[in-house]
């Protein structure tokens, strides 16, 4: 399985169209992410966001959303594609911005609900995803 896993993330693309090849986090993104850590920090949403690479390990269409779904027993989680509008029960979680439209454009979600964890003091809002 760990071998499976070297694998896939040999086939990670950039989503950029000067390059193929996916660069790692480096010196000269330095800026960008503090940047964007002041923007979060400002509108005191540093708890609520955070930042992803984007990458795509295989195409999608335009029309498409990845969604994952994940098995707690197992500790596992699956991401799939989906073509047209999401399920019920879907929440966005991640989204890119594109330099040619306003606004952005989600293109991870998850499959679940939200509910309420009374084990914790004050009982605490949380996601349950679904298999």
């Amino acid at each position: 399985m760990a071998d499976e896993a070297y694998q896939a993330l040999l086939q990670i693309k950039s989503t950029s169209p000067e390059s193929a090849e996916i660069k790692p986090l480096n010196e000269s993104d330095r800026e960008v992410m503090e940047a964007l850590r002041e923007v979060l920090l400002k509108h005191d949403a540093i708890e609520r966001f955070g930042i992803t690479l984007v990458h795509n390990h295989f195409p999608t269409g335009e029309d498409e959303t990845l969604i994952e779904t994940s098995d707690s027993a197992n500790r596992t989680m699956t991401i799939r594609p989906h073509k047209g509008k999401l399920p019920d029960g879907t929440v966005e979680t991640a989204w890119r911005f594109a330099r040619t439209r306003p606004g952005a454009v989600g293109m991870l979600a998850c499959r679940g609900e939200w509910y309420w964890d009374h084990s914790t003091n004050p009982p605490t809002y949380r996601y349950r995803h679904w298999a």
